[in-house]
């Protein structure tokens, strides 16, 4: 089902015009990307340094920031279905700029705070949810269904080079223009990213089955996406073990950046340097998973990838334990973190583009993203809970084996993914 194939010559010219478009979406996905992982350490020191969060407000911004993917997408895909992916691309884009470039100006102004941090934190990531929706449904449409492993695999590659350069750079310029400016560099990409795929032309881009604005079709098409996802169990075995991994992922993420700066008492710049060649893992990962699927299945590849990625907490634990060893041991731990998310994400996403036809994928997608990424926002809250009740570290240790344990499930349910 995920096996590459090969193309007609008549197919060629369509392929040409669906790979320069392809293109197009990759080229504006890098330079967004690049911006996006400054942000990624630069977002969270603006709240530990300038403003001085502790775990209950570092908590609140990770939630505030995956919260909406329980309830924005389904919308999301209901406006995908009428205007088409591409506008709702270019609408997020220039949003984020927006809300992005806000948070240096406040700084500026003195207006800062964390409040306000929770508001562009839960913008941002309401506009993010629609953009990877959109996202996903115009992938298919550029390109067969043959040749998405390989190109979602291009995707996720690209992403591991940004999360590569991303973070160093974001260290960098934390500590020569301060954490707040360097938020400034996100919403400049995220204007460039909006030139590039203004340059993208769709014909017919709106689902077939989109029709009316009527509160009875809103919620018939909401119906129709979830009862897809639940009544397949293949998608049902993705969401739910996405949702659980995703869960102690985000009770992981929320103490993350404390516990390393403040315990194991790495630098900015080194954590940055850390989560850069960390992420090689990433990169690699993506690079092999086609051929990792045709040689060992998909079943081997999506459990063992949620198997590598639960050693990412454990390894971030150990770092404050081994003085010399600091600086590699989180490297490490984001390196086998992104390995194996690499490896489901990719996997699955495939599988999901492969299974659902075109006039469902925006719902179907929304409800996965429900399903899935629901898990993190919760995981934040509880680990701000956690982490107050015992300690950085224990919130670490229970993010492990929670994550290990969905693993576990995942390949014991593994019988009904396809080889």
């Amino acid at each position: 089902m995920l096996r590459s194939d090969k193309v007609s010559g008549s197919d060629g010219a369509g392929l040409k015009v669906g790979r320069q478009r392809l293109w197009l979406l990759w080229l504006g996905q890098t330079i967004s990307g690049v911006g996006s992982e400054t942000t990624v350490i630069a977002f969270p020191l603006v709240a530990a340094f300038t403003l001085h969060a502790g775990p209950a407000e570092m908590g609140l911004l990770v939630a505030a920031a995956k919260l909406p993917n329980i309830f924005v997408g389904v919308f999301a895909a209901l406006l995908i279905d009428r205007i088409g992916p591409r506008r709702v691309l270019l609408l997020t884009e220039y949003g984020r700029a927006v809300a992005m470039a806000s948070v240096p100006l406040f700084a500026w102004q003195g207006w800062l705070s964390v409040p306000y941090l929770v508001l562009v934190s839960f913008i941002v990531g309401s506009l993010t949810a629609a953009y990877e929706l959109s996202y996903f449904v115009i992938v298919p449409m550029l390109v067969p269904e043959g040749r998405l492993l390989r190109v979602n695999g291009l995707m996720q590659g690209t992403h591991s080079v940004t999360q590569i350069a991303g973070p160093p750079l974001g260290g960098i310029l934390v500590q020569v223009m301060g954490a707040a400016r360097t938020l400034m560099v996100d919403a400049i990409s995220f204007l460039l990213s909006a030139a590039t795929v203004h340059t993208i032309r769709l014909k017919d881009e709106r689902a077939p089955a989109a029709s009316g604005s009527s509160v009875h079709n809103f919620i018939h098409e909401i119906r129709a996406g979830m009862a897809s996802l639940w009544e397949d169990k293949r998608l049902r075995l993705l969401g739910l073990s996405g949702g659980g991994f995703n869960f102690f992922l985000g009770l992981g993420i929320t103490v993350e950046v404390l516990y390393v700066i403040d315990v194991a008492k790495v630098t900015p710049g080194a954590f940055g340097v850390a989560m850069g060649i960390g992420l090689v893992g990433g990169l690699l990962a993506s690079i092999s998973v086609e051929r990792l699927t045709e040689r060992l299945g998909v079943r081997i590849v999506l459990a063992g990838g949620l198997f590598l990625a639960s050693l990412g907490p454990l390894l971030t634990y150990a770092a404050a334990r081994a003085e010399a060893l600091t600086v590699l041991l989180v490297g490490a731990g984001q390196f086998f973190n992104s390995v194996g998310v690499a490896y489901f994400a990719v996997t699955s996403l495939s599988l999901r583009q492969t299974i659902v036809p075109r006039n469902l994928r925006a719902q179907v997608f929304a409800s996965m993203r429900v399903l899935s990424r629901g898990g993190t926002p919760l995981g934040a809250m509880a680990g701000a809970v956690v982490a107050s009740s015992t300690s950085l570290g224990g919130a670490l240790v229970i993010a492990t084996l929670g994550q290990g344990a969905v693993a576990f499930v995942t390949w014991a349910r593994r019988e009904v993914l396809p080889r």
